[in-house]
């Protein structure tokens, strides 16, 4: 039985559409599970690679305990759903950080995990917890042979099930376009025997270059018949395939995406391909990459290289993660980590070399600056220990200094720092009012009033804070120990100060003392001048009174004298009046009655001088009346000049001036005592002949007095102190320094002032200001 040649076209047809069809589906199938199987491998490898960077990148930070940089570390961008979290774990694998922030702080826990792969660094387990599938990869962090914890990736299978999904969908579509075709070629293939032998031949050849992956066809016949329709199938069926087949430009973009570098060499050691990362790091173009020789770009011995790419083709070796040296176009060793392959034909013959490396360069730099901490840490322990041992002997230093001061009661001990600088050198300071500036090293900051910055700084207790930043005093306190000793030095300043002030306190408690005795004293004086002007007072007036009663009895005996010689000359007996006359001039009579009156008159006039001196004094005193009362001050100048006269009228030409003043609620005689101490130091201040004046006058409720001297005055150094208790200018043993005290305390009682003004070698003014009171007693102090 013969069949047709349209039968056998038919046939021919529909078989070679089903072969075609078959092998496509096939070769597509293979080569994507191969595909597939290559991309999940390398997909594990890149995480592997991102695992161990963030432990490298993350070992010094998780030492320093800092949290905020490893949280950025471990977020990403959820767009990425294959991650289901990145953490860092301890070295008890509490979890530290997580992309899920609520986990942190839980212990992390694998259920039932089967490896995948194991290595000394890298772990990846696969489980399933809540249902669904996870990859888990995991690098363990190390400081040098210290275990710190663990960062780990997971991933879920969802992307591997969306591909596998993906894959079956078209797989599903291959079979249903191959039955479609086939079926058509069928229908077509009853209709097309007779114009089928030229294009079955053309779609043979067609087919054939379809069987060898190139789709980049289309098949021109333009006829309507079975072979027109068959033809235009065939194109679409490639258009389909072109779609629906990983194309070389996929795989590329595949390459071109890749982070780290992929350099394919054939079994020579040529170089047959690179992708853009390795273009990029090594600095050459890709045509310039192709076709060189492997050993150009590796920055080690070239004989080493050729051996190793020997071992790996004849015992189809790989090795994994070896550092080694990329040369660049420029020179430039880069470090990586060095992952390669052996690729075989189908025929198990060697095809080609894969090398997969990544830039370590930031990793070595992260290892070197761990290198340098652990350096300097250790050289931070030897500082420690080296500074406990000063610290040991500063504070046996600051024990035996403390011990001085209590044995001796040495309050002006100090720790010796030689660190102390200049300050106004330190702090290039040109303020040369300052008590410290032009001087040897001292500590400023003890120093009231010193001028840093322009400005008057008080002492470190007032100014510890401003001090303290101080470049000086930073520079003195840099070390620790040094430090210690300026707090035990400003501790014992602060003593020092302290017992200065209770000494002070001291003095003017003596002073105090003094001043009380010398009151006591002046009232005790006061108290005697009184007795004695009262009881010379009474003999005076004895004096005065007989005094009065013989001027009488001597005229009247002169004017009886008289009498009688005129009597006698009226007898004019001439022996008589020889006689009287003889007589008269022998007793010088005429002299004796001449001066008997102008006698008897000085006399009187002198009692009458000792009457009013002994008022002065007893008004002086005042001891007879009350502390407080109105009085006139003009009249206690009086007294008080009439008291110290012996003191001024052999030196001074007294001139006075007084004034209008009212009377005022004072204490006489402690007024008075003011003017007498003010008086006699006036008249002491004039060596042989000088001017003394004294000036009362009433201004803005106040008495004014001032007294002016043409003395040696004071030296203005010393006019602030004359004040002051035991403070004087006298030589020794001729002034207490209490007089000028009391008066200015009397003064102060009164609510008054007393200022001083001199000029040395031309004489010194006291002027004293009393406010008038009237009708009611001062608040005595």
């Amino acid at each position: 039985m013969s069949i047709s040649i349209k039968t056998k076209i038919s046939f021919l047809i529909v078989l070679v559409v089903f072969l075609v069809s078959t092998a496509i589906v096939s070769i597509y199938i293979v080569d994507e599970l191969k595909e597939k199987k290559k991309f999940e491998e390398t997909f594990l490898a890149d995480m592997q690679k991102d695992v161990e960077t963030i432990a490298y990148v993350v070992t010094p930070h998780l030492i320093e305990n800092d949290y905020v940089f490893m949280n950025k570390l471990v977020s990403y961008d959820r767009k990425h759903s294959y991650r289901a979290y990145v953490l860092i774990t301890d070295d008890s694998d509490r979890i530290l950080v997580h992309s899920d922030k609520g986990e942190i702080g839980k212990v992390f826990k694998i259920p039932s995990a089967h490896p995948l792969e194991t290595t000394r660094d890298h772990m990846v387990q696969r489980y399933s917890k809540d249902g669904r599938e996870f990859i888990d990869v995991s690098y363990p962090i190390r400081a040098g042979e210290l275990f710190l914890g663990t960062a780990r990736i997971g991933l879920t299978n969802d992307w591997l099930l969306e591909e596998i999904v993906r894959e079956k969908q078209t797989v599903l579509k291959f079979i249903l376009t191959a039955a479609g075709m086939i079926f058509l070629g069928i229908i077509l293939a009853v209709f097309i025997a007779d114009k089928i032998a030229k294009p079955i031949l053309l779609l043979k050849q067609m087919a054939e270059k379809v069987g060898k992956g190139k789709y980049d066809l289309n098949i021109n016949i333009e006829r309507n018949d079975e072979v027109g329709m068959l033809a235009r199938s065939f194109n679409r069926m490639v258009e389909d395939l072109q779609r629906t087949t990983v194309s070389k430009d996929y795989l590329d973009n595949i390459f071109k995406s890749m982070i780290n570098t992929l350099i394919v060499i054939s079994p020579e050691g040529k170089i047959t391909r690179v992708n853009a990362a390795a273009c990029a790091l090594l600095n050459y173009e890709e045509n310039e990459l192709v076709g060189l020789m492997f050993t150009n770009i590796i920055a080690e011995n070239e004989s080493r290289i050729n051996e190793m790419l020997r071992d790996m083709i004849a015992n189809d070796l790989s090795i994994h993660n070896t550092d080694m040296f990329y040369r660049a176009k420029d020179g430039r060793f880069i470090p990586v980590l060095f992952s390669g392959s052996v690729m075989h034909n189908n025929d198990g013959t060697v095809q080609a070399i894969v090398f997969v490396a990544q830039d370590i360069t930031e990793l070595k730099e992260v290892e070197e600056r761990l290198r340098q901490s652990t350096e300097e840490l250790e050289v931070t322990n030897r500082e420690i220990n080296d500074n406990r041992i000063k610290l040991q002997l500063a504070m046996n230093e600051i024990s035996s200094l403390i011990q001085i001061v209590i044995d001796k009661k040495d309050v002006c001990v100090r720790f010796d720092n030689p660190n102390l600088k200049k300050c106004y050198e330190v702090t290039n300071c040109s303020t040369r009012d300052c008590p410290c500036y032009g001087k040897e090293p001292v500590r400023c900051w003890n120093i009231t009033g010193t001028y840093c910055g322009g400005h008057t700084k008080d002492n470190f207790a007032g100014q510890r804070y401003a001090c303290a930043e101080c470049p000086a005093f930073r520079e003195a306190a840099s070390d620790p120990i040094f430090e210690i000793g300026e707090h035990f030095n400003n501790m014992m300043h602060i003593l020092e100060l302290k017992t200065k002030e209770l000494e002070d306190a001291y003095a003017e408690l003596k002073a105090t003392q003094a001043q009380m005795l010398q009151r006591e004293k002046m009232a005790s004086i006061g108290q005697l001048a009184a007795g004695v002007a009262h009881e010379i007072n009474n003999p005076t007036g004895f004096i005065l009174s007989n005094m009065g009663s013989l001027l009488k009895y001597s005229d009247k005996l002169t004017e009886f004298i008289n009498i009688q010689t005129d009597f006698l000359e009226s007898f004019k007996s001439a022996e008589i009046l020889e006689k009287l006359n003889e007589v008269r001039k022998k007793m010088k009579l005429n002299c004796v009655i001449s001066d008997i009156t102008q006698l008897i008159q000085e006399s009187a006039e002198g009692a009458e001088r000792i009457k009013i001196i002994v008022q002065n004094l007893k008004s002086f005193s005042r001891v007879d009346e009350a502390e407080y009362k109105m009085a006139d001050i003009n009249s206690g100048i009086k007294s008080t000049i009439s008291i110290v006269w012996n003191e001024l009228k052999y030196k001074v030409i007294l001139t006075k001036e007084y004034g209008d003043i009212p009377m005022t609620m004072c204490n006489p005689g402690q007024l008075n005592q003011v003017f007498m101490n003010v008086l006699v130091n006036a008249a002491h201040s004039i060596e042989k002949q000088g001017e003394l004046s004294i000036k009362t006058w009433n201004e803005n409720g106040s008495i004014n007095v001032s007294i002016t001297d043409t003395g040696s005055g004071i030296p203005e150094d010393k006019v602030n102190k004359i004040f002051e208790p035991f403070f004087t200018t006298k030589e020794v043993g001729k002034g207490t320094g209490l007089g000028l005290s009391i008066a200015y305390d009397i003064v102060k009682k009164h609510n008054g002032e007393i200022q001083v003004s001199s000029e040395a070698g031309k004489g010194t003014t006291f002027t004293i200001k009393i406010p008038v009171v009237l009708g009611k007693m001062v608040t005595q102090g």
